[in-house]
C-alpha cells in the first residue's frame, strides 16, 4: 500500500495454483472506499455485535475475512450472513477472557454487507461448522542460524513451499519435522536461498491450504 493522495494498494490472491496480482485500487484519502461499522463497539463487551461492510470498489471480495471480538458468557457463537470458520478463545490487552470469531463473507462490488454474531441455538451434539488449523509462524521475522517454529493443529503432517511476493516459487519443499504435539521445526537455512525479504509460506494438509507471511532477516 501507498500512503498518501489516494492511497493506492494493490491485492494479492493466493489460490493453490499460485499468486496473483489484481488491479491496483485506491482507498481513498480517509479509507472512504471500503469500511466496516459495528454495532455495539467490537471490543468484547457484548454477546452480539453486528457488522456492516460498505464496499464502493468496482472489485469482488469472495474471501473478505471478519474478526468479531465476543464476550465468553455467549459461548459458542454462531454467525448470519457469513460463515463462522474459526473461534479463537484468548485474553486482551487488559488480561480478560475474550472470544474471537473470524467469520468469511462474499462482499459484491458496489455494495454493502452485514453480518451478525450471536449466541449458537444449536442443540447439544448438532453438528458444528468446520475450522481451519490455527497455523502460526515463529519468530518472525526469521534471522539466520535460528529455529523456525510452526504451529499447525491438524490431522496429518502438512507440506510447506515458499514463495516470494510475485507468486514465484523459492522453494517447493520446504523440510519440517515434528517437534511436539502439533508443532513442527525446521532451520532458517531450509528456507534458502531466500532471504532477505518478505516471503510467503504454503501449508496444505487433509486437503487444506494455508498460507502465511514471513519476514526473513540478512
Amino acid at each position: 500500500m501507498v500512503c498518501g493522495g489516494h492511497r493506492s494498494y494493490r491485492l494479492l490472491r493466493f489460490t493453490p495454483d499460485g499468486i496473483y496480482p489484481a488491479p491496483t485500487l485506491e482507498a481513498g484519502t480517509s479509507g472512504q472506499s471500503f469500511a466496516v461499522t459495528f454495532s455495539p463497539y467490537n471490543d468484547g463487551s457484548a454477546t452480539e455485535v453486528t457488522a456492516t461492510v460498505y464496499n464502493s470498489h468496482n472489485q469482488r471480495f469472495e474471501d473478505g475475512l471478519l474478526r468479531f471480538f465476543m464476550m465468553p458468557e455467549g459461548a459458542p457463537y454462531r454467525a448470519e450472513g457469513g460463515e463462522l470458520f474459526q473461534t479463537v478463545r484468548t485474553t486482551d490487552g487488559q488480561g480478560d477472557s475474550v472470544v474471537v470469531c473470524y467469520v468469511r463473507v462474499d462482499i459484491q462490488p458496489r455494495s454493502s454487507a452485514t453480518v451478525t454474531v450471536g449466541p449458537s441455538t444449536a442443540c447439544p451434539g448438532h453438528p458444528t461448522e468446520p475450522s481451519l488449523p490455527t497455523v502460526l509462524v515463529w519468530p518472525n521475522p526469521v534471522k539466520r542460524g535460528s529455529q523456525v517454529w510452526v504451529r499447525w493443529e491438524g490431522s496429518s503432517l502438512p507440506t510447506a513451499s515458499l514463495f516470494d511476493v510475485r507468486g514465484g516459487v523459492v522453494r517447493a519443499d520446504v523440510a519440517i519435522r515434528p517437534a511436539g504435539p502439533a508443532v513442527y521445526g525446521c532451520a532458517r537455512e531450509t528456507l534458502a536461498p531466500a532471504g532477505p525479504g518478505l516471503f510467503l509460506l504454503r501449508f496444505e494438509a487433509d486437503g487444506r491450504v494455508v498460507w502465511r507471511r514471513v519476514v526473513i532477516l540478512p
